[in-house]
């Protein structure tokens, strides 16, 4: 069975407003990502690790202003933030953790993927995050959620459920192969379904 907090995500989905708010959501940091980088005129951030740093640290603040700048500056950095940012998801604090999910989720940098995989097993406000992460990089994330699912389906049963379900539902291209192993993953034998419908949309999205 899905767990309780899962559910309540799942159920949201069929809520046309909340779908709308999601979308927003995931939609609305491309458009800071593009505001940022014609102002920067593209210039790399390599070499600025003492900035990046410094950036990194201002995610756990307490001031929520200080926190957004910080995420826009490492957005703009892009790829050359990623390695730092999924350091930064190991880190003590769930703040950090949030913010270093959201801001690789901006970021949708395809490195980022298995990390933001490993935060759905967690039992932390971070496991949303990186689930909408995940939504929004769904090329990238797809395959890898369904391979985590043939070899460890039981650890990402509810985060990978409530991804995979929000895909199949919002994308006719995968919805054919995905309804089943969302399916697999709600019964009573996910742990035996599930790693045999993942292994077959797999196969089908190859």
């Amino acid at each position: 069975m899905i767990s309780k907090d899962w559910c309540t995500l799942l159920k949201a989905c069929y809520n046309q407003d909340v779908l709308v708010g999601l979308k927003k959501c995931l939609i609305r940091p491309l458009e800071d990502i593009g505001f940022l980088r014609t102002a920067s005129g593209g210039r790399s951030m390599a070499g600025n690790e003492s900035q990046l740093t410094d950036w990194i640290s201002q995610l756990d603040s307490s001031d929520g202003e200080i926190r957004q700048s910080a995420r826009h500056q490492l957005v703009q950095a892009g790829s050359d933030a990623v390695p730092a940012l999924i350091n930064a998801l190991d880190h003590s604090s769930e703040t950090m953790r949030w913010e270093a999910a959201k801001t690789l989720g901006e970021i949708r940098d395809p490195a980022a993927v298995e990390p933001l995989i490993e935060i759905l097993a967690d039992d932390d406000s971070v496991r949303f995050v990186a689930a909408s992460a995940l939504i929004g990089m769904s090329n990238d994330s797809v395959p890898a959620i369904l391979r985590a699912l043939i070899t460890e389906p039981a650890r990402f049963r509810d985060g990978g459920c409530f991804v995979l379900h929000h895909l199949a539902s919002d994308d006719e291209k995968l919805r054919e192969p995905l309804t089943p192993v969302v399916e697999a993953l709600m019964s009573l034998d996910s742990s035996l379904l599930v790693p045999v419908e993942s292994e077959k949309a797999l196969s089908k999205l190859r």
